[in-house]
């Protein structure tokens, strides 16, 4: 943006280079760290910070990750699914990514150990939903957080027909389109013998 001062132009300074913004976010990260917990939840994260953190050796360490209330879109979801091999409980809920991130994410090998899983108000669809609840990658899956999504029918279906989800005890479906044909196929569902808490 120009500013006239005295009949010159002045410019103001570009945002930061993602090298100049590296030391506040590895600050910000450190801050966020308890042992293994790194609770980024509402940093405003985006690309340049999803950047930094998938090269910090910090996220090696972490099992818990929450990245909630940011705007991780498809891109940075992309990024960082490959670090994710240590990460136990990743929490995803109120960010900018769509079905094609989350199809994505459902593909990557690196999640394995994955136990718990937040996708909560995100707007996603049955798309990608029956990815992820079909995918190999989240066997280990043991809470499976779905709520304030557009899914419906189509998730209860991919439920009924998954034979991965086998080790699940929380399933939250709150505020979804699931009607009485939906909750007909979650009833069949062998995958969800282990159940312990459904919303």
């Amino acid at each position: 943006m120009g500013i006239i001062r005295g009949g010159n132009a002045e410019y103001e300074s570009a945002s930061p280079s993602l090298e100049g913004k590296t030391p506040k976010v590895e600050e910000t990260i450190l801050q966020a760290l308890d042992k293994a917990t790194l609770n980024l939840s509402g940093k405003h994260f985006s690309a340049d910070e999803t950047i930094i953190l998938s090269r910090s050796e910090i996220l090696k360490t972490v099992k818990f990750l929450d990245l909630s209330d940011n705007r991780i879109g498809n891109l940075e979801l992309k990024t960082l699914s490959p670090f994710l091999q240590n990460i136990e409980e990743l929490h995803l809920g109120i960010n900018s990514f769509t079905d094609e991130g989350v199809v994505e994410l459902a593909r990557c090998q690196e999640l394995k150990n994955l136990r718990v899983l937040s996708l909560n108000d995100n707007r996603l669809t049955d798309v990608s939903i029956a990815e992820i609840v079909k995918s190999p990658n989240l066997g280990n899956l043991e809470a499976l957080s779905l709520g304030w999504n557009l899914i419906g029918n189509g998730t209860a279906k991919a439920l009924e027909e998954t034979r991965t989800l086998v080790k699940l005890k929380r399933l939250d479906l709150e505020r979804n389109y699931i009607d009485n044909e939906g909750v007909v196929e979650l009833l069949k569902a062998r995958s969800l013998a282990n159940l312990e808490e459904l919303n």
